[in-house]
């Protein structure tokens, strides 16, 4: 059912991104590896804020904390969270194991990836949102098989001992922010 709901939904994706000529907003390729524009939709479409099976991480520890502590009325009052995932090697898929994630379907994995794919700046950069905020972000995505899907990563026995949450107190959040911004890390320039 999961998977069916992940093909329906990228399915569905694709085809409002063409019908509002939206297209020139995906990084495809026009000699792709077998799955490589798969991925790239896939990214294409977390950052639209569709429901994924990508979680996003990021190698900044500053981008991390604005996240935790962004301005969100719902969530002000409530104590923040802070993650830290120290990637075990064999999961981590990057530019050496293209050969190896690019020939897999992004919807059928049967285990844990972590994406760390490299940024390369392309002559249509400003109008290719997932990839413009990816690099700002310093972004990169755990993606996980529909058997661990309903399954919080700090509860997968695989991950427990590379996970380490941080407890941010909501009254300390408006200050964090606020040093944040300061560095120049705010909403108006990663999103």
């Amino acid at each position: 059912t999961l998977l069916k709901t992940d093909q329906v939904l990228m399915e569905d994706f694709k085809e409002q991104m063409s019908f509002y000529n939206k297209m020139d907003k995906v990084l495809l390729h026009d000699n792709p590896y077998q799955y490589q524009n798969e991925w790239s939709w896939l990214g294409q479409a977390q950052h639209y804020r569709l429901p994924t099976r990508m979680l996003d991480w990021t190698l900044k520890w500053e981008v991390a904390l604005y996240f935790a502590v962004e301005e969100i009325a719902d969530f002000n009052s409530h104590d923040a969270q802070f993650w830290v995932f120290y990637v075990p090697e064999e999961i981590i898929m990057h530019d050496g194991t293209k050969d190896l994630y690019f020939q897999e379907d992004p919807l059928k994995l049967s285990k844990t990836w972590f994406v760390n794919p490299s940024f390369f700046w392309t002559d249509n950069q400003a109008n290719e949102t997932a990839e413009t905020r990816r690099a700002r972000q310093h972004g990169k995505f755990s993606i996980q098989a529909h058997s661990n899907l309903l399954t919080p990563l700090e509860q997968q026995m695989e991950l427990i001992p590379h996970l380490e949450m941080y407890c941010i107190p909501a009254d300390a959040k408006g200050q964090i922010r606020l040093e944040l911004a300061s560095k120049g890390i705010f909403g108006e320039f990663l999103y």
